[in-house]
């Protein structure tokens, strides 16, 4: 298929791929162990894991089964067998199911929520606040040099046209650069 849509941000975890970036790194080893200690909700607790991978490649894609098993250690040194595969996501989307949640919970889900988006405005507000600041300071000093190198071409010009003008009244090079601030060579050039 062609590339992905532009409007996702994330990728889906119920594909192997995105299952296997996200959990199966040795990266991302403290993220899966606290992510597993989560789903044991305290009846099991992992200290360390190690990673087995294992693929099973079907000729059809009903036949395909990603799995990748993870050993696991708890603090007392025993170690247990976890298959991980799309079940787990199963769990973890029971407990992240809003109609799951009691209303205490749906409560401060909400305001977790409201304070969330709270600070994502006040953020994107300040980003916006600020490039529009330094757009507006860019801009002034921009003119301010414009300004001045204008000033200083027009001064320029006005000396060599009220040069040339005395140049026409027959006064020497000497009197000239003396009342335009030019060089005699610049006088004499023109």
């Amino acid at each position: 298929m062609g590339e992905l849509a532009s409007h996702e941000r994330y990728a889906n975890f119920y594909t192997d791929f995105a299952f296997k970036k996200l959990f199966g790194t040795e990266a991302n080893k403290e993220c899966l162990i606290s992510f597993l200690n989560a789903l044991f909700d305290g009846k099991e607790e992992i200290s360390d894991l190690t990673y087995l991978n294992v693929e099973h490649f079907g000729a059809a894609a009903s036949e395909r089964k990603a799995v990748f098993d993870v050993l696991c250690e708890n603090p007392q040194g025993e170690k247990f067998l976890i298959e991980m595969q799309k079940a787990v996501f199963k769990r973890f989307f029971e407990q992240a199911e809003i109609a799951n949640f009691s209303q205490e919970e749906r409560r401060d889900y909400r305001e977790s929520q409201k304070d969330f988006w709270d600070l994502f405005a006040v953020t994107e507000t300040a980003e916006k606040k600020g490039r529009a600041e330094g757009r507006a300071e860019g801009l002034a000093e921009g003119e301010a040099i414009g300004l001045e190198k204008g000033e200083a071409i027009g001064v320029e010009k006005r000396n060599v046209q009220i040069a040339r003008n005395l140049k026409a009244m027959c006064l020497n090079s000497e009197q000239i650069a003396q009342a335009t601030g030019l060089t005699i060579d610049e006088i004499n050039g023109l």
